[in-house]
This record gives C-alpha cells, sequence and structure tokens, in this order.
C-alpha cells in the first residue's frame, strides 16, 4: 500500500559527456522504503525556466 505522504523535487542528473539532465519527480514511501517516480524530463525547457523554477522553489520553501 503507497502512502499519501509525498514530495515533489527537480533531480539534477549529471550524464559523463553531456549536459546535466532535469528531470522533475516525486519522492514516497512503499514498504518503509523510499522511491521516486520520474514524472517529466523537463530539460527541454532551456537553462533559463530551469534557473527560475528553482529560484521560485527556493523562495517557497
Amino acid at each position: 500500500m503507497m502512502s499519501h505522504n509525498r514530495a515533489m523535487h527537480i533531480a539534477k542528473i549529471y550524464n559523463h559527456a553531456s549536459a546535466p539532465t532535469y528531470l522533475l519527480r516525486e519522492t514516497y514511501r512503499e514498504g518503509g522504503k523510499v522511491k521516486h517516480r520520474t514524472l517529466g524530463n523537463i530539460t527541454s525547457l532551456g537553462s533559463e525556466k530551469i534557473a527560475r523554477i528553482f529560484q521560485i522553489r527556493k523562495a517557497i520553501s
């Protein structure tokens, strides 16, 4: 059974030879273990929009 407590975050995934990938992810617990679910790849938004998302997220928290 899945818990109702979930959190969303943006994960910056580093690739070896290319630019990092930005993923919108959800974190939740299942059977006492922390799990991650990728909701979408937001890399195509561009660096300016991704930076703005980080700024907004920081201002909210």
